[in-house]
């Protein structure tokens, strides 16, 4: 008998938060924002920036030396990240529209109560960049956790490696109802543009592949 259910759609933070940035991105920046979600949603490779590799090492080198070693300020990350599990998974399934959708991610650090996200960056402009993102929201979802922070580093510009200032950033989360219907209604605003632009297949078949690697 032939098997005519619908494959799970998969959502991460990141999808969510590329499809943000290109409706709230300056003009200018709209065009690089479009083909940069549409080469995400079809799994195109691509080469990381720089900045970016040095944010992925900087990471490794705070599971590596949590609590010990290094400048005030990579002491001042390590301390806080001291006794935590590093980038465990989180998954969970939810209903969007009468689609199963499986919602995907790795904590950076994960205790008990709390989630600890580390990020770098080289222009500090406040919390609103990162308050108006969706990790917060979606991994306090699938953890059952209320208490999530951000741990932002600032370095100086590339090719320099020195970090000058560390940054917290601290959400409380709702009821996980409250939660859920905003992930919901988030979810649905992308599932209509990408239906708009003609891309729900390739977010279906290539993006939510669960044989492609995540």
């Amino acid at each position: 008998m032939e098997n005519d259910a619908q494959p799970t759609l998969l959502i991460t933070t990141s999808i969510l938060d590329s499809f943000g940035w290109l409706e709230r991105c300056p003009p200018s920046w709209r065009e690089r924002a479009y083909k940069s979600l549409v080469a995400t949603i079809r799994r195109e490779k691509y080469t990381p920036h720089k900045t970016a590799k040095r944010g992925v090492d900087f990471e490794r080198a705070v599971y590596e030396n949590a609590g010990s070693g290094g400048s005030k300020h990579f002491r001042e990350v390590a301390d806080k990240v001291r006794g935590a599990k590093f980038q465990q998974v989180l998954k969970k399934n939810i209903n969007v529209e009468g689609r199963e959708v499986l919602l995907y991610g790795k904590v950076d650090a994960l205790f008990p109560t709390r989630i600890v996200d580390i990020k770098t960056t080289e222009n500090y402009r406040g919390n609103d960049k990162y308050m108006g993102g969706w990790q917060h929201t979606l991994y306090c979802y699938m953890s059952g956790l209320k208490e999530f922070d951000y741990l932002v580093a600032l370095f100086e510009p590339y090719p320099r490696n020195t970090m000058i200032a560390v940054y917290e950033i601290c959400y409380k989360a709702g009821s996980d109802e409250a939660l859920l219907e905003e992930i919901q209604r988030g979810i649905w605003h992308f599932y209509e543009w990408l239906m708009v632009e003609e891309l729900f297949y390739d977010y279906e078949n290539i993006f939510s592949n669960p044989r492609r690697n995540r």
